[in-house]
């Protein structure tokens, strides 16, 4: 019987893991009463897989570091989360093409096995909202694609180096102004 309940909740918390980026887009959606259920889910979901951070991001309304904070620890469902961006990308609704775009370079950042291919893909798909999409969402892809595009001429050992130097560098620093803080009180 225990077996049987831990099979169920494994496998619903597969399917929280996997909404989490459509309710992250959705949080963006032009209208108000999707965009607040969308965040209402996200918390819920936030707090049914233990990941403090991320509640803490949705209770302080820092929209923009959600997303990084998704692929943080769970870099191996980077391309899983750039395939469900690129849907995004043919949205109706500029807000969530550019959450989506946002979105996508960083996930870019954050692949590792197939990475040339998922990255050319995703250059593509967002080359064709640049021809399609308005002018406000316009430089952002640019900005995009020319990211993607260098890293494309990171070799993936390298930028892994790279990016754990800086993450190492940031929470260094992180836990240096914490010091100071306490030592000011």
């Amino acid at each position: 019987m225990e077996v049987a309940g831990h099979t169920r909740r494994a496998e619903m918390k597969k399917e929280v893991r996997n909404i989490l980026l459509p309710l992250f887009f959705h949080m963006h959606d032009q209208d108000q009463s999707v965009a607040q259920a969308s965040w209402e889910a996200l918390l819920c979901a936030a707090k049914l897989l233990k990941r403090k951070h991320l509640r803490y991001l949705l209770k302080t309304a820092q929209t923009q570091r959600i997303g990084e904070c998704l692929l943080m620890g769970h870099g191996s469902r980077a391309d899983q989360f750039l395939e469900q961006s690129l849907s995004y990308l043919r949205s109706p609704q500029e807000p969530l093409q550019e959450a989506a775009v946002r979105f996508i370079g960083l996930a870019g950042q954050h692949l590792r096995d197939g990475r040339e291919e998922k990255l050319n893909n995703a250059i593509e798909a967002l080359r064709s909202l640049e021809r399609t999409g308005s002018s406000s969402a316009s430089t952002l892809v640019a900005e995009t694609i020319q990211l993607l595009r260098t890293l494309l001429g990171v070799s993936p050992l390298r930028y892994r180096l790279s990016s754990m130097w800086e993450r190492r560098l940031h929470s260094l620093r992180a836990g240096w102004l914490r010091c100071c803080s306490c030592a000011q009180g």
